[in-house]
């Protein structure tokens, strides 16, 4: 056990964080500089109330890499760097251009892959959604 928790702390220190102009993306350490499973806090966050009948669509910060969203209820996310908007969907979607569950309860990290926009939805109205930008 013991061992395994070594090799996980020595590939922790060993992959290279990435470097970010807001905070780096990085796992925290405890007193012995032991992993303890957890994240610095984004430097960049923002909050979007969304509504059921139009989706938004946010401009993602300068440099960023990443993004972690947790919301109130279910929501659809679109990463797009054309303004498409995110949809609810309402039929079957095949061709690879169905919009994302984030599903409530959960905290979801995304690399973003060069996507300049962030497009969301949701069914529900007065949504409320946390974006959490890492570089």
């Amino acid at each position: 056990m013991t061992r395994r928790i070594l090799i996980i702390a020595l590939i922790l220190l060993c992959v290279p964080a990435l470097t970010l102009g807001m905070e780096r993306l990085q796992g925290l350490a405890g007193r012995y500089g032991e992993p303890t499973g957890g994240l610095h806090q984004g430097k960049y966050n923002n909050s979007i109330v969304l509504n059921a009948t139009s989706a938004s669509i946010l401009s993602n910060p300068t440099g960023a890499n990443s993004v972690m969203l947790s919301g109130t209820v279910d929501f659809y996310v679109k990463f797009t760097s054309t303004n498409e908007s995110a949809k609810v969907p309402g039929v079957t979607i095949t061709d690879g251009s169905a919009s994302i569950l984030c599903p409530y309860g959960t905290v979801l990290l995304y690399a973003l892959d060069g996507a300049t926009q962030i497009s969301m939805i949701s069914q529900t109205a007065s949504t409320k959604v946390i974006m959490q930008y890492f570089k």
